[in-house]
């Protein structure tokens, strides 16, 4: 192959070969999760968010970089619960040491073979390297969602009641994953079921479950309902103060405060409250800086209150921090199209909104700010933007 085929085609071919080895891996361990039990979502590659649906009984995530494949499930039985979990965890890895050890062979075999052997030595070493690299990346980083390597072989001794809270986190994480699925889809009556039926009683999960009620109720339109939703979820997080079960020292605590918080100052400045919405805001954004849903809802509100340089600069934080999924991603790109278009910069808020109708196309928030563009069309032309 000439130098310039290899320039313009080999990373193509690289791309190419990453996603199939990804497509593989994944294939591997949802087969492995039918044999064990059940498979409920799949995420492929890593960082922002491309695509995620329902599709073939599982919900899906693909993100842009072509590295990882992470597979929930549920296990059927208690029966070797450790060996399944380490097996299905360490699918991948198998599978690249396989791959590995048919592609090393054909590499010496085409080294000493005369014959021109171009694009098929293009392509075998292009697969090398993907695979030494994916490797290199199962050993020396943990998954987001599943079992890392070393987690996978440490899932061999867990005792009986780490392997039920295994279990448990399982069906914590499949809740979430359906109701966040669902929320994509704008389905407030499906989400709605899913609310009140919770994996567990903790009070982590009754709160979770009345977030996501208020979520249904302002998909449907209903702010009072959302509301008084979010009202019982911050008096769950009251009772768990007062009774010492989370404290403001514990993180998984504090986080959770704050996100009843911000949620309620959303529902706040849905209803037009804003006066409510500024004091559960403010003090949340002083002590968290650098929580983007606090640095995105905070923001949200400071552009109503007519703060707009002040609620564009934190929201661009958000944008630049948040690793969320899309539909959350989603509420910051149109955040920051409304802070364009309060400024005047209707193309900015256009491109912003652009954006936000990729990462969830059925988003309440995305149709009312295109009907508020839609209507400034006759207005005359707007000032020029830059791409966000």
């Amino acid at each position: 192959m000439e130098a310039s085929e290899i320039i313009l085609l080999g990373p193509i071919v690289l791309v190419g070969l990453a996603w199939l080895h990804v497509l593989l891996c994944a294939l591997t361990r949802i087969v492995l999760a039918l044999g064990f039990g059940r498979p409920l979502a799949c995420w492929l590659g890593e960082h922002r968010g491309v695509w995620s649906g329902h599709a073939l009984g599982l919900d899906w995530d693909v993100r842009v970089v072509p590295i990882g494949a992470e597979v929930l499930w549920i296990p059927a039985g208690r029966a070797l619960l450790g060996e399944r979990l380490a097996l299905v965890a360490l699918a991948p890895m198998v599978v690249t040491l396989l791959l590995l050890a048919c592609l090393v062979p054909a590499f010496v075999q085409i080294d000493r073979d005369e014959s021109p052997q171009g694009p098929r030595t293009f392509v075998i070493l292009g697969a090398l390297v993907v695979l030494t690299f994916d490797l290199a990346h199962q050993l020396l980083s943990r998954p987001r969602r599943q079992l890392g390597v070393g987690a996978a072989f440490d899932s061999l001794h867990l005792s009986a009641d780490g392997l039920s809270q295994l279990v448990a986190e399982c069906a914590r994480e499949r809740w979430s994953a359906a109701a966040i699925a669902t929320m994509r889809r704008a389905d407030p009556e499906r989400l709605s079921a899913l609310a009140s039926q919770p994996p567990d009683s903790t009070p982590a999960m009754a709160i979770l479950a009345l977030e996501y009620r208020s979520i249904a109720d302002w998909l449907r339109g209903d702010l009072d309902g959302a509301w008084h939703s979010l009202c019982a979820a911050q008096r769950h997080v009251d009772e768990l103060e007062d009774a010492r079960v989370g404290g403001r020292d514990d993180p998984d605590w504090q986080a959770m405060s704050n996100r009843v918080a911000m949620n309620t100052a959303f529902i706040a400045a849905e209803r037009g409250e804003l006066t409510t919405a500024d004091e559960l805001s403010v003090d949340r954004c002083e002590s968290e800086e650098q929580d983007a849903g606090i640095l995105r809802t905070r923001g949200h509100i400071e552009v109503l209150l007519g703060q707009i340089d002040e609620g564009s600069a934190k929201l661009a934080r958000a944008w630049r921090l948040t690793r969320e999924e899309a539909v959350f991603r989603s509420f910051t790109a149109a955040h920051l199209a409304r802070a364009a278009l309060r400024s005047g910069d209707a193309a900015r808020a256009r491109l912003w909104l652009d954006r936000a109708a990729r990462l969830w196309p059925r988003s309440p928030l995305v149709e009312r700010l295109r009907r508020e563009l839609d209507g400034l069309r006759g207005a005359g032309p707007s000032r020029g933007g830059t791409s966000p």
